[in-house]
């Protein structure tokens, strides 16, 4: 998925301004994130393309609305020009600052994030790649005291990390009480261990057993998993599945 323009079904994604590429982890992040009946406003912590903010608002009605907030100011500019080809620029309103810093009289019924997760690691020459995939600009710390601030009683964060990382962020994550409720483990093929976590996580909720499910993204033999096709069958050409 390295192309330039990434094409779905109902909106387009050019990316070659983003540090931060379309991801399958982070489509299947936004086809899988449940969105209840009483969300009405969702925020999108690091929008990067606008990928995420764009597949909610398809998933979602006409009174949703959807902020989508991203500090790097040329991938600000593309995930608005993104947005503002789509169906749903009415929508969704790009917020070009860092999460750190920001304001509103409002909180948020859903939460969503893929956030940097790299910690004290080599970073690349790139300084757009290194704000989207390392934590010196947005650590989980922070993601978490954003997500304190700024959800509603009733709401929820989804959060996408490889599994080197979500150890981590449970942590963090319940020190204060709050809790992971449910997870989706992303497995590249059946056989092999899951490499990307989608947590479902609340503040307001105390500790409690967390719900696993299991995602296979491929059969063994290349093709896509059917539960997979199913996920994203929504979103996808289905030339996309054809091996």
């Amino acid at each position: 998925m390295s192309q330039s323009v990434f094409h779905f079904q109902q909106f387009s994604i050019h990316q070659d301004r983003c540090g931060m590429k379309v991801t399958t982890d982070a489509c299947i992040q936004g086809a899988w994130t449940p969105i209840s009946s009483h969300v009405s406003r969702i925020l999108d912590i690091g929008t990067g393309t606008g990928l995420l903010s764009l597949m909610l608002a398809q998933r979602t009605s006409e009174d949703v609305q959807i902020d989508a907030v991203e500090i790097d100011p040329d991938a600000a500019d593309q995930a608005n020009e993104n947005i503002s080809h789509s169906p749903w620029a009415n929508r969704i309103k790009l917020i070009q600052g860092d999460i750190r810093n920001y304001v509103t009289t409002y909180t948020y019924d859903l939460i969503i994030c893929n956030p940097p997760f790299f910690r004290n690691s080599l970073q690349a020459p790139h300084k757009g790649r290194n704000i989207a995939r390392h934590d010196v600009h947005l650590s989980l710390e922070d993601l978490h005291a954003a997500i304190c601030k700024l959800l509603s009683p009733n709401g929820f964060a989804s959060i996408i990390l490889p599994d080197t990382a979500i150890g981590i962020w449970e942590n963090i994550s319940c020190a204060q009480g709050g809790c992971n409720f449910r997870q989706l483990h992303i497995k590249p093929y059946p056989q092999k261990p899951a490499s990307r976590i989608v947590t479902l996580y609340t503040p307001y909720q105390q500790k409690t057993e967390c719900a696993v499910e299991f995602l296979s993204v491929r059969e063994n033999s290349q093709q896509y998993t059917l539960a997979y096709q199913d996920l994203l069958s929504s979103f996808y050409w289905k030339k996309v599945f054809t091996p």
